[in-house]
């Protein structure tokens, strides 16, 4: 099948993408097994804590407690402070990005995605990309792990979001 979406991104929607895009690199492998890393090193310094130091409660809270603390507070932190940062991120380089406050057009088919922007057109094979994912507001499709196009929900009919979703989904483009 083939469609077409044409809109204008606003601040918001491109700030929506953006934490979309965030969901989707945190449900990747590094991600998780870094912030895992860390939890289990906590883990590991309470335990080798405890058995230093036999069940004395005073040495136990001294020695324990600390690394359980990094284990329970460092991941959640790190976490929220890019789930707060990024929205103000985004909407900082859509006001330096010219192209995304001008009207946008995406058109997809069996063969690829192509868009037509204020200063130009271009064509990327499904091939050519390297994954998709379907957030809450927004169709995502990944240049690489950090640049993507997206297609926000709210120009599609469900009609068309079906064809978008079904396209890419038989392209053989890995979906996140």
């Amino acid at each position: 099948m083939a469609g077409e979406a044409a809109f204008t991104a606003s601040e918001e929607e491109y700030a929506a993408a953006n934490r979309e895009w965030y969901r989707c690199f945190m449900r990747r492998r590094w991600p998780r097994l870094f912030l895992s890393a860390i939890g289990t090193g906590a883990a590991l310094g309470t335990i080798i804590g405890v058995l230093d130091h036999g069940w004395d409660p005073v040495a136990i809270f001294a020695s324990a407690v600390p690394p359980s603390l990094i284990g329970l507070v460092v991941p959640p932190a790190m976490y929220g402070f890019c789930r707060l940062t990024i929205p103000r991120r985004a909407r900082t380089l859509y006001r330096q990005h010219k192209t995304l406050q001008r009207p946008l057009r995406f058109a997809w088919s069996d063969e690829g995605l192509g868009y037509t922007t204020s200063t130009g057109t271009g064509s990327l094979a499904w091939r050519d990309l390297h994954r998709w994912a379907e957030g809450r507001g927004n169709f995502l499709f990944f240049v690489t792990d950090a640049m993507f196009y997206f297609i926000p929900k709210r120009v599609l009919s469900e009609a068309e979001a079906d064809d978008l979703r079904t396209v890419a989904g038989g392209s053989g483009l890995q979906r996140l």
